[in-house]
């Protein structure tokens, strides 16, 4: 029997507490890049940089096709790492072989954004293989529970580097030689790890992967990429309808914001990954239960005040980052309340994905990939708000279908009333305050009751929460 199926997968008070301040540092450097980078390239120039990543975005899902999600499975199970990140560097390279002709054409012919530059078309290409292997080194710390170093190399160290770069050219007034060089900039930051990965692990060159194994990998593949792609897909979509890159600046700054959001539950959900793995390899139904319920409750005493504030406050939140981010408010509403439909059905992916019912996943990710585009492709002439009127629908859709497959493959209802409760008087309260806060005048006085009270709310929800195995797990490190 493997190790980790005789140990316990804990996440310890320390450990957490210092994946959670590594995570809100790294948030902070990401937004605070965002808004000064929003706020004086203005919203068409920082549109064009995010559908450059964009494209980049699309790209590493397609190389890694599910074998970053396959290797965080297969590597607390696996003694011999050479081998298995050996064969998985080798997929990722020879997969992005086969998109490159595909992509040049795509990009060449019908991204009209890219202006027919060979370039251009190359470099990004370059930048997202660089990214994807770097991406794939991620997920093996992850699979390792080396969640820290994780977050240094994902997160961290790049979004302080870009802070801090922005802030050279700021101070220089350089911002047109620092849009001129993001592009480079990001192949460094993004893509150093994935250059370390190939020299440590790439040689000797082992056996490729059994059928066995690719047929998992593949299921994995479509799985990600179909779940992945529409956020990417999105500003790609809307950058060629229109002509101004604005709307494509704001909805990636939607949701920037909303990334905040998930600080925490990111982390606990990044752990779950292994826990789940562990239990439906035990079929131990119960504790896998048991945990599902935990983690969407602590996502949602966590998640759901945010998800008020930027309700109630989406038309002000944008507004901080200037004047041509404002009257565009029902995009951030719309992909803050396709997020909450994520964050209050639970993990049921995850689950699904690790629980070894890759098929089941797959049908629901195609049924959510397919309302999505029929929706933006039916609405994008007409709305500014296809894409994250698709993106909530299709949310809405796929986890009715995922929390289905769950009662059918494990016996159990997953959303179960406690859940459901839980959401009811979390968003109750949230909403309520956050209400009474809106009508406060002074920005100043409105911004730091907000903060204040946002934190105060999530904590006393976890403190005065009426589960004892959740205040356990804050309080001792319990074993998730």
């Amino acid at each position: 029997m493997p190790n980790i199926l005789k140990r316990k997968i804990k996440l310890g008070n320390k450990e957490f507490s210092f994946s959670f301040i590594l995570s809100i540092l790294s948030a902070v450097f990401g937004i605070l890049f965002s808004f000064f980078a929003a706020k004086f390239l203005k919203s068409n120039i920082y549109g064009e940089i995010q559908y450059y990543l964009s494209i980049i975005t699309l790209l590493n899902s397609f190389m890694l096709f599910g074998v970053d999600s396959y290797l965080i499975k297969e590597t607390q199970f696996e003694d011999n790492n050479q081998k298995i990140i050996s064969k998985s560097l080798i997929f990722v390279i020879l997969n992005s072989m086969l998109i490159l002709p595909i992509y040049f054409r795509i990009g060449f012919s019908f991204l009209t954004r890219l202006n027919e530059n060979i370039v251009l078309i190359l470099i990004i290409f370059i930048i997202a293989l660089l990214s994807s292997l770097s991406l794939l080194g991620c997920a093996f710390l992850q699979g390792k529970s080396k969640y820290q170093i994780k977050i240094l190399i994902s997160s961290f160290f790049p979004h302080f580097f870009f802070l801090l770069i922005f802030f050279i050219h700021f101070f220089t007034n350089s911002l047109q030689i620092f849009f001129d060089l993001y592009l480079l900039y990001y192949a460094i930051l993004y893509g150093f790890f994935g250059v370390y990965m190939l020299i440590k692990y790439l040689f000797p060159i082992s056996n490729f992967f059994s059928l066995i194994q690719m047929k998992t990998i593949i299921y994995f593949g479509l799985t990600w990429v179909l779940y992945n792609i529409t956020t990417p897909l999105s500003n790609i979509f809307i950058g060629e309808k229109y002509e101004n890159l604005g709307i494509v600046g704001i909805f990636s700054i939607s949701n920037q914001l909303l990334s905040i959001s998930g600080l925490a539950t990111g982390i606990i959900s990044q752990i779950s990954n292994t826990t789940f793995a562990k239990l439906a390899n035990e079929n131990n139904i119960e504790k896998l239960f048991k945990n599902y319920e935990r983690i969407t409750r602590i996502n949602i005493y966590i998640s759901v005040p945010f998800f008020s504030a930027f309700i109630i406050e989406a038309q002000n939140l944008l507004g901080f980052f200037g004047e041509s981010y404002l009257g565009h408010n029902m995009i951030l509403i719309l992909l803050t309340l396709a997020s909450m439909i994520e964050c209050i059905t639970g993990p049921c992916g995850t689950v699904l994905l690790m629980g070894n019912k890759e098929k089941e996943n797959l049908i629901a990710s195609i049924i959510k990939f397919s309302v999505f585009m029929v929706v933006l492709i039916t609405l994008i002439k007409h709305t500014e708000f296809a894409a994250p009127l698709g993106l909530l629908l299709s949310s809405i859709i796929s986890n009715f279908i995922k929390l289905l497959f769950l009662r059918i493959s494990f016996k159990k209802n997953f959303f179960s009333p406690k859940t459901i409760l839980t959401f009811v008087v979390v968003f109750l309260i949230s909403s309520g305050i956050f209400f009474a806060l809106s009508f406060i005048k002074n920005i100043i006085i409105w911004a730091i009751a907000n903060g204040v009270c946002g934190i105060a709310m999530i904590i006393s929800f976890i403190l005065f929460t009426p589960f004892k195995e959740d205040k356990k797990y804050f309080s001792k490190g319990k074993e998730i």
